[in-house]
């Protein structure tokens, strides 16, 4: 299974794909989406700063991401630079203008 979910309480979509598993990202985008989309019990999406990077790759990649921000109650960004962190939440703003916080400098938040 490419995702994990955390604890029952906590139903979480994670995408926290490495390496060569990053070439081909976008079905990963779509398979996050469209399983936020079908299960109900599903809260929230979690993406890591390297995945982060690949999801804001390419205007495609990032109406994905935005899709997959859209349809979370929550998003978790963790090991993010702090020009990640800025680049979403210039992203909600222009495309969805939603509310955003970022809260810390990106190290160990």
């Amino acid at each position: 299974d490419d995702f994990g979910e955390d604890e029952e309480d906590h139903h979480l979509v994670l995408l926290d794909h490495e390496g060569d598993q990053l070439r081909d990202y976008e079905p990963k985008l779509k398979a996050a989406r469209d399983r936020l989309k079908q299960e109900e019990d599903l809260q929230g999406f979690a993406i890591n700063g390297e995945n982060l990077l690949a999801a804001m790759s390419s205007s495609e990649h990032r109406a994905l991401f935005l899709q997959i921000c859209q349809l979370s109650r929550c998003v978790i960004c963790c090991r993010v630079s702090p020009q990640q962190k800025a680049l979403v939440t210039e992203l909600v703003k222009r495309e969805a203008g939603g509310v955003t916080l970022a809260i810390g400098d990106g190290a160990n938040d």
